[in-house]
């Protein structure tokens, strides 16, 4: 989810013109995405898939984007459903962040 999440947050600080952000700001974006992302995975992640899910999430494994991948493949609409809570999300957090400058 790492790479997603930073993606998503320099996307933000660039359109928001912010080019030196405080590390702890970045720090909170990433983890508000992860977030969002982990909060769609445990409404729509198969049961059997829950410990494994949680064990990679807790160990931060470099395989938990692979495995979210493969988890999203098998589950009708979650990759979908994951874009657009993190979509929504993005603008939310964009708004707020400009009405604040």
């Amino acid at each position: 989810m790492s790479a997603d999440t930073e993606k998503m947050t320099q996307k933000l600080m660039a359109e928001l013109g912010i080019a030196n952000p405080e590390p702890a700001l970045v720090e909170r974006l990433e983890g508000q995405f992860s977030s969002v992302i982990l909060e769609v995975l445990l409404r729509r992640v198969p049961e059997e898939k829950l410990s494994e899910l949680q064990e990679k999430f807790d160990a931060d494994d470099p395989g938990l984007e692979e495995f979210v991948a493969e988890i999203a493949a098998g589950v009708p609409g979650l990759a979908q459903e994951i874009e657009a809570a993190v979509a929504r999300e993005y603008e939310m957090l964009r708004s707020f962040m400009k009405k604040t400058d």
